[in-house]
């Protein structure tokens, strides 16, 4: 996977989101918690996604697997609109 830029927001009690994967569109379909571990699980079996999230929140490294293969990423917590 080349291209990886994820979208999450908190509805309820749960997770709802987007990502791009190389310019693919594909919903969330799980968000899962345990501490600083986060998992994410994309619809359609596209991709999935097991990280550890830094102390401050603001990074989310880890593990993916894909139609691609497997990998490694690295996501920076970007500001949004005020």
């Amino acid at each position: 996977m080349a291209g990886l830029s994820l979208q999450l927001a908190i509805a309820g009690n749960s997770w709802t989101g987007i990502a791009n994967l190389d310019g693919d569109i594909v919903a969330v379909s799980s968000v899962a918690f345990a501490g600083s571990n986060v998992s994410i699980a994309f619809a359609g079996g596209k991709a999935s996604m097991k990280g550890t999230l830094s102390d401050d929140g603001r990074t989310y490294r880890g593990s993916y697997s894909s139609a691609d293969g497997p990998g490694t990423f690295s996501l920076q917590k970007q500001s949004g609109p005020p």
